[in-house]
């Protein structure tokens, strides 16, 4: 993070509470509504399926994240050890969530009832806890990454079985997202970075989202054409805002900028427009399966 300022250290702990934790609890919600994986053979359909539309973007853009990372290893922050190790493990930097989403889809079957929910929701809550106590010895992602993310997977399964109806409360939205800024200002204040006050801030901040979202999507219908081409680059703003921004920052460190405002700006700005660009360019040039491999499964075959 560029420069040591309160509201720089602010906005950057308070994003990362929840942002990651949002992704998941989305990711539960569109499997458990969209899916059945209730049998052997339906795992098996389900694990190759997975394994196609999470392994195309995670080798294609975690390749590309790690040549970056080799190339400009003098201004990032995390330089790469390696190429090949890293890419099989995990450790690609912004692409580690696709790899640690697969696993989830291996252990995680989808739920028939409410209460069923509650089994594979208390497994999860011991396998954040057991993530959280050792969570500098756990340094493979293949076994970190669906412990600490395993929980709000379930819960986004658990919001798609009880129904988004319950989130009907637009002033209990606003109370949450009041005591979630109030909290993130005083943590970060106090320069708390425990673990377990993480995890407490990110379920405050997801269900105050969650909540705010839901009230907001009242006015859907009217801006349905808007949202609708918005949702159209969600996954290739998550699969490559880091590219863009490390890359960006990477060249106005070697042209010796160092302002945090020009980096703030300027790197928030080319995370959405510079993945926008080029989700537009690969649609052109029938690439869009690299960040989108869903496409391949909707093809049908020519006569």
């Amino acid at each position: 993070m560029i420069g040591n300022g309160f509201a720089n250290r602010w906005f950057d702990q308070t994003i990362y509470y929840f942002h990651v934790p949002l992704f998941f609890i989305a990711s539960g919600y569109l499997y458990q509504k969209r899916s059945h994986v209730r049998s052997v053979a339906e795992w098996k359909a389900n694990a190759f399926k997975k394994a196609v539309i999470l392994g195309i973007p995670y080798f294609t853009f975690g390749a590309l994240t790690l040549l970056l990372k080799l190339a400009f290893s003098a201004y990032v922050n995390s330089p790469a050890s390696g190429f090949f190790r890293p890419l099989l493990l995990g450790d690609v930097g912004s692409c580690w969530y696709l790899y640690a989403l697969f696993f989830i889809f291996l252990l995680v079957p989808t739920l028939s009832s409410y209460r069923e929910a509650w089994i594979p929701l208390s497994l999860s809550v011991v396998a954040k806890i057991f993530a959280v106590v050792f969570e500098e010895n756990l340094s493979l992602l293949v076994i970190s990454g669906p412990c600490k993310n395993a929980f709000w997977f379930v819960l986004g399964m658990m919001i798609a079985i009880r129904g988004a109806d319950a989130l009907r409360r637009r002033k209990t939205g606003v109370l949450l997202a009041v005591l979630f800024l109030t909290g993130s200002v005083a943590t970060c204040a106090a320069n708390v970075t425990s673990a377990w006050v993480s995890w407490g801030m990110g379920l405050l901040g997801c269900l105050a989202t969650l909540f705010l979202a839901y009230a907001a999507a009242e006015q859907y219908d009217k801006c349905a054409p808007i949202t609708r081409k918005c949702a159209e680059y969600l996954e290739p703003i998550f699969l490559m805002h880091t590219i863009f921004a490390a890359s960006l920052r990477s060249l106005l460190l070697k042209c010796g900028v160092t302002s945090g405002a020009v980096h703030i700006i300027l790197g928030v700005a080319i995370s959405f427009i510079g993945p926008v660009i080029a989700a537009e360019v690969m649609q052109r040039i029938h690439l869009e399966f690299l960040y989108n491999p869903g496409v391949l499964f909707q093809r049908t075959p020519k006569r």
